[in-house]
């Protein structure tokens, strides 16, 4: 993501950080300008706009874009007036997205920019503060040039700057972005849910639950965790994924940067772990979970749909790096069987100490690992490449691996993914 600003000097806008700010604004993304449009018969690469609006919807949108997840933040909506290319921005915990697209100028006869390029590029977390720092303070700065300083989005940008440089607020903010609240005009009552929710997880465990969560149903999501952790531990208790050797076994496998290039590859080696083959099938949670060394008692956790708010599977790790895993009863065998394997990815795939819950966001890092680890652990592509040889429909595949006929589509869909993500292992 690359721009350049070529200012203008003395536009006649009225409001005077827009006339401060307005130049030929060229944005890169993905090495294709999304700027470029038609102006009659001729291609303009640059669009001549006040960049202020802008600055300010990143800055005010700092931490809704970087906490949010499975929520894209539409930059251009918030740049009320500007015609601008339908330019967004999600962040799934690892990478940004930014992407960009034509949006209503192809459609809406009163805009007179016809777009006609669309893009997207995908940013580690450093890279995306980088470009989206650069974007404010290069507006900023010219504001300060031509001596306007004191606008909204310099004092917001100050605020935000503030709080990225204090780690415990910094988390705070996320987890306010996660709920879809401003952190700086939160009320009591929903800082007092994210402290409350902050007591049973952290980092990105907290902004996945936050996000998944419906905020009304919060309070009574977390009592719902409190009444379950309270089970009897051979209830929940998988000897198998004890924290210790699932850290050691994978301890040189790096974390990338796409979740299913950290999901596949670690479940085949979980699978190899557990000296499954080929040939040997998982049909249920029971099953997985008696196979992960589970007590006879081993059971469902009471399902309360008025305060799970999507929650699949919650996972508890105790004090002695035992694995507690607490999956929400339901009549779908193969549901229960997925959200078991997405939770034992979850802790394959993350091995640190803590709680996570499995629950429905789906451009979340976390969540989508856990998804790619379900679908090669439960379904290994192999397989059913050589079931589909040998004359099977996917109906009997997934019947055969006790998943549902999503599951084997999408490891069809996502086969040269899968190849290229074990290769690397």
């Amino acid at each position: 993501m690359r721009f350049s600003a070529d200012w203008q000097e003395d536009a006649p806008n009225a409001a005077p950080e827009e006339a401060a700010t307005v130049a030929d604004f060229t944005l890169r993304i993905a090495d294709r300008n999304v700027t470029e449009h038609r102006l009659g018969r001729r291609l303009v690469d640059e669009i001549t706009i006040p960049l202020y609006p802008i600055a300010e919807s990143i800055a005010y949108g700092w931490w809704a874009i970087f906490g949010g997840r499975d929520r894209a933040f539409s930059i251009s909506a918030t740049c009320s007036g500007l015609q601008l290319p339908d330019i967004s921005v999600a962040f799934d915990g690892a990478l940004l997205r930014v992407s960009a697209s034509p949006g209503a100028s192809l459609h809406d006869p009163r805009r007179t920019t016809d777009y006609i390029v669309s893009a997207e590029e995908m940013l580690p977390r450093n890279e995306a503060e980088r470009a989206l720092d650069g974007l404010v303070n290069t507006v900023l700065e010219r504001l300060g040039d031509r001596g306007v300083s004191e606008t909204n989005a310099s004092v917001r940008w100050r605020r935000v700057v503030d709080s990225r440089s204090d780690p415990e607020e910094a988390s705070f903010c996320e987890a306010a972005g996660a709920l879809g609240r401003d952190p700086y005009r939160i009320d009591d009552a929903d800082a007092d849910l994210i402290e409350k929710a902050a007591e049973h997880f952290s980092g990105e465990g907290l902004l996945e639950f936050l996000a998944g969560t419906d905020r009304a149903r919060l309070r009574s999501t977390l009592d719902w965790i409190a009444r379950t952790e309270a089970r009897p531990d051979a209830a929940s208790a998988l000897p198998g994924l004890w924290l210790p050797r699932i850290a050691a076994m994978f301890r040189d496998m790096p974390q990338p940067a796409r979740a299913w290039q950290l999901g596949y590859p670690r479940a085949r080696a979980f699978r190899a772990q557990l000296g499954l083959t080929s040939a040997d099938r998982t049909r249920s949670a029971g099953a997985l979970a008696r196979r992960l060394g589970s007590s006879p008692r081993f059971a469902s956790a009471t399902a309360d749909p008025k305060a799970m708010s999507g929650i699949r599977a919650l996972r508890s790790d105790g004090t002695d790096a035992q694995v507690h895993i607490h999956l929400r009863r339901t009549a779908r065998d193969e549901a229960a069987l997925f959200a078991f394997a997405r939770a034992c990815g979850d802790v394959v795939c993350f091995p640190e100490k803590g709680r996570s819950v499995v629950n429905d966001l789906q451009a979340a890092y976390r969540q989508a690992a856990g998804r790619a680890f379900a679908a090669e652990f439960l379904a290994p592509i192999e397989e059913i490449r050589s079931m589909e040889a040998d004359g099977y429909d996917r109906l009997a595949i997934a019947d055969e691996f006790g998943v549902s006929p999503e599951v084997i589509d999408r490891q069809i869909e996502n086969a040269s993914r899968i190849d290229e993500a074990c290769a690397a292992h």
